[in-house]
């Protein structure tokens, strides 16, 4: 059975992928999209095995995102933007995501956040704050 990132890659470019408000994004878009994420994480040091924390508040960032990662065969850690506290401590510290992709005003409150590397998302764009520190250990 084909992944989405193969299946992504068959649609023809002026196919339109997304209906969003105010925005059409057509398949060849989205594809580059993805790979200039992707391109970000790996100049920043995400690679395969690592964990990627995904904070991101806005379903094109979300999408983008989660599909990079996968791109480079890191794992993604999706977590619901409203999760805070106990619970998000606990997330962080289970997973130890080697880097977060977050929104702006998500990017700040997580435990951990000074050792991962942080990319901040906005409207399916990926802005690389800080590279990763370290790497996570292997997924297995």
């Amino acid at each position: 059975m084909p992944t989405i990132l193969e299946q992504l890659e068959r649609v023809p470019a002026e196919a339109t992928a997304l209906r969003l408000p105010g925005e059409d994004v057509a398949y060849g878009a989205l594809r580059e999209r993805i790979a200039t994420a992707a391109a970000s994480l790996a100049a920043g040091g995400v690679g395969a095995g690592d964990r990627v924390l995904l904070r991101a508040a806005d379903d094109l960032s979300r999408l983008i995102g989660s599909l990079a990662v996968q791109r480079l065969g890191a794992a993604v850690v999706p977590i619901n933007p409203l999760t805070s506290g106990p619970e998000l401590d606990h997330v962080v510290a289970r997973s130890a995501p080697a880097a977060l992709i977050a929104g702006e005003d998500l990017a700040g409150d997580v435990p951990g956040g000074d050792d991962m590397g942080v990319w901040i998302a906005q409207a399916g764009r990926l802005t690389a704050r800080r590279p990763c520190a370290r790497s996570s250990e292997p997924v297995a």
